[in-house]
């Protein structure tokens, strides 16, 4: 029988940031779990990625969502521009 990967669960979710700026810092961090995923195959990562498109209060995000691993309520990211 196959054995089995450990499975490494992260359960992030967006408070303060435009619905814009969630977008694209889940694409960077979804990047990043692709990237670890490649370069070592001995486990399994897997994001849960909760966005606050409602622009909900930062208390209301943190009652709906108890056992989220990370919560973000900004960042900062630097953009390549290829001309």
């Amino acid at each position: 029988m196959a054995e089995l990967k450990p499975l490494l669960r992260a359960q992030i979710v967006c408070a303060d940031l435009a619905v814009e700026r969630q977008t694209v810092l889940k694409e960077q961090i979804g990047d990043q779990f692709a990237r670890l995923n490649t370069e070592d195959a001995s486990r399994t990562r897997e994001m849960v990625f909760i966005l606050n498109q409602e622009g909900r209060p930062l208390a209301n995000v943190l009652m709906a969502n108890p056992k989220a691993d990370v919560v973000l309520t900004g960042f900062n990211a630097t953009r390549k521009v290829e001309g």
